[in-house]
């Protein structure tokens, strides 16, 4: 009975503690964590052979032996345990990692950073070889480490196990830098842009041009004897232009107008050579170069309405001098007017013949001219000149024209103002 009693206490200790998960054998060696790697790799093979359900038969067969483990051994069991699944244990999540070989001693480390070496590139670098610090400070006597570190891992610890590190990594620095200086010493190759350059032209134009046209076309050009090569390239290297569309307003031009090539090329570098070329063909009833930059400042086009097509060519005209509106016909009540007002018949005759009218609006009474029309061709009233600043001297020529005897009476009421 007496050793019935004192056996309760190892059963019920045999109950709370887990079935050990390494051999009795590896439980005894208190000296676990202290043995060589093969040692532990030994015992996790012991662990590995050893099944958890015969594990545990073992265990339970121990209560009842003769040999049974007293209380002192069993918690110094649950010790070692602790012990070896602390030193075994794999962590939560990731894989096991081996630990990185990294530059420990700090004096390397502050003459590697004092030399301007980045100290993660050398870790980086280091952790793939075999290297130690002292072999690593040998590098970096030597002013190898800058090199060193370019080099792959195979490399370097073929050098190391060949015994000559240190000769070889500066045999294979010297001929990187002697094939530098030959790569220094061949010139590049010339590239359209620095044939573009060469010619006098900003290099900027050639890179631009480069990227737009056939390296043979730039060169037919550039060999041709045209004038003015630098202002056409630029031209040609502005907006969307092409060498092609800025040859081709060129050409127009010459057989239009023959307006100063300066002038044609700086209108295709501001508004594009298409628009240009349009411009110039659009505007050949009337051969004056104002008109032309007048029409492209005012984005008119063919199909521009024919009332601001004719007050811009007047206007422009008329600040060229020598012309003048003149009276059609006698003004008559104006119709659906109020009390005294009139209206005034102007008109101009162009070159090509065709006729601009304007329709002037006043009251007798007042005698102030309140509206300036320009006509269609059908007699529909337009652009009202007085609401455009722009062309104050189309209105002033409007007022001089109405209050000028001719043909043999002022306006009706008498002289006018705004």
């Amino acid at each position: 009975m007496k050793q019935q009693m004192e056996q309760r206490p190892t059963q019920r200790l045999a109950v709370q503690n887990p079935v050990p998960r390494v051999p009795q054998a590896v439980l005894q060696r208190s000296f676990i964590d202290n043995r060589p790697a093969t040692a532990r790799q030994n015992a996790m093979a012991d662990m590995a052979a050893n099944s958890p359900g015969a594990v545990a038969q073992r265990t339970r067969n121990q209560h009842f032996n003769q040999g049974q483990p007293t209380l002192v051994q069993q918690s110094r069991n649950v010790l070692i345990q602790a012990r070896f699944d602390h030193a075994f244990a794999v962590p939560t999540g990731r894989q096991a990692q081996t630990p990185v070989q990294q530059v420990a001693d700090r004096k390397i480390k502050r003459a590697i950073t004092a030399k301007g070496i980045s100290l993660d590139a050398v870790n980086t670098w280091q952790a793939t070889t075999t290297l130690t610090d002292g072999e690593v400070k040998t590098l970096l006597d030597a002013d190898l480490l800058p090199y060193a570190i370019t080099q792959t891992a195979v490399r370097v610890n073929k050098f190391k196990t060949d015994g000559d590190l240190v000769g070889q990594l500066a045999a294979g620095k010297a001929n990187a830098l002697r094939q530098a200086e030959v790569a220094a010493a061949v010139p590049p190759p010339r590239t359209i842009v620095d044939e573009i350059e060469e010619a006098g032209i900003a290099r900027l134009y050639g890179v631009i041009l480069a990227a737009r046209e056939a390296e043979a076309d730039i060169r037919t050009f550039l060999q041709g004897a045209r004038a003015n090569k630098d202002a056409f390239l630029q031209c040609a290297a502005a907006k969307q232009n092409r060498i092609a569309q800025v040859e081709a307003m060129l050409v127009n031009n010459a057989a239009r107008h023959n307006y100063a090539e300066g002038a044609v090329l700086g209108w295709g570098s501001f508004y594009g050579a298409n628009v240009a070329n349009s411009a110039l063909t659009d505007t050949a009833h009337e051969n004056n170069q104002a008109y032309v930059a007048s029409w492209l400042s005012h984005q008119l086009t063919a199909a521009s309405g024919i009332q601001l097509r004719q007050l811009v060519r007047f206007h422009v005209l008329l600040a060229g001098g020598g012309v003048q509106l003149a009276r059609e016909k006698a003004d008559v009540i104006y119709a659906g007017g109020a009390a005294g007002d009139r209206t005034g018949f102007l008109q101009y005759t162009f070159s090509d013949a065709s006729i601009m009218k304007i329709h002037t609006h006043w009251n007798q009474t007042a005698k102030r001219i309140f509206s300036l029309h320009v006509q269609d061709a059908a007699g529909n009233n337009g652009i009202e000149i007085n609401h455009w600043p722009g062309f104050d001297t189309v209105s002033a020529e409007v007022l001089a024209a109405q209050n000028r005897a001719t043909p043999t009476t002022v306006p009706t009421g008498g002289a006018l103002t705004f």
